[in-house]
């Protein structure tokens, strides 16, 4: 799926095209939750090898003293009890909240693995919003007819989990962590730009490095989307 369609169903919240056309299966079960005096009804998008995924659409009305929550996406406290109101029925789940006005979306899904503590990962969207965060993710959903009768829950499972339940804030600290590691080695290997000074204190050469740095990952980056002779390991090839 290109993105241009891609963002055509997410911003019409289109969400069971979206993923019919990934490869996931028709899921029409409807599921009430309640919270407090609040019953919010929850719908079946699509499912995979009993992995669901469900539309939670807030509701016009609210039981509550405030009418401005009415029609807006639960607040987060409220969604963590709906989520774990939905593992009762559906264990491996991922919800999707969105608003009546149709302008903001919040994904989540609970990560569970072994020796830790349920964590629930959010992702939020509006409509005014570039689609590229969501597209990354989804793409990663993707199931074909060939896979279709080996693939297991345990399989959708860690797809799911590998694409949508990514902590960006872990990953961005990892990366400016191996960034710093391989732009101070590769400053041993650079010869005549102002040698005289140490490393440290040549700004020149720390320019030069980050410039090359960048330039490769940008060369990364478009090799990774078949840019570069339609092979995506032109780098490592050449």
């Amino acid at each position: 799926m290109n993105k241009k369609k891609f963002s055509r169903y997410l911003k019409a919240f289109d969400f069971k095209t979206l993923f019919n056309e990934l490869g996931w299966d028709h899921f029409n079960n409807t599921l009430p939750v309640a919270v407090g005096d609040e019953i919010f009804e929850l719908e079946g998008v699509v499912e995979k090898k009993g992995f669901v995924i469900l539309h939670c659409p807030s509701p016009s009305t609210s039981s509550g003293d405030d009418p401005g929550t009415r029609g807006e996406i639960p607040l987060s406290g409220v969604r963590r009890q709906i989520g774990h109101s939905v593992t009762k029925s559906y264990f491996e789940h991922l919800i999707i909240y969105t608003d009546e006005a149709r302008s903001r979306q919040v994904w989540q899904i609970a990560v569970r693995e072994p020796g830790k503590p349920r964590r629930v990962r959010e992702v939020s969207y509006h409509s005014h919003q570039d689609t590229e965060g969501l597209f990354q993710r989804l793409k990663g959903l993707l199931f074909t007819l060939g896979e279709e009768e080996s693939i297991t829950l345990v399989d959708v499972k860690a797809r799911v989990t590998e694409n949508f339940a990514k902590n960006s804030e872990k990953v961005t600290k990892k990366f400016y962590n191996e960034f710093k590691k391989h732009h101070t080695a590769f400053l041993q290997y650079v010869e005549g730009i102002d040698d005289t000074l140490p490393d440290k204190e040549n700004k020149n050469k720390q320019w030069y490095v980050s410039l090359m740095f960048s330039r490769l990952m940008f060369c990364y980056f478009i090799q990774k989307k078949g840019y570069l002779d339609q092979d995506i390991s032109y780098l490592q090839n050449k």
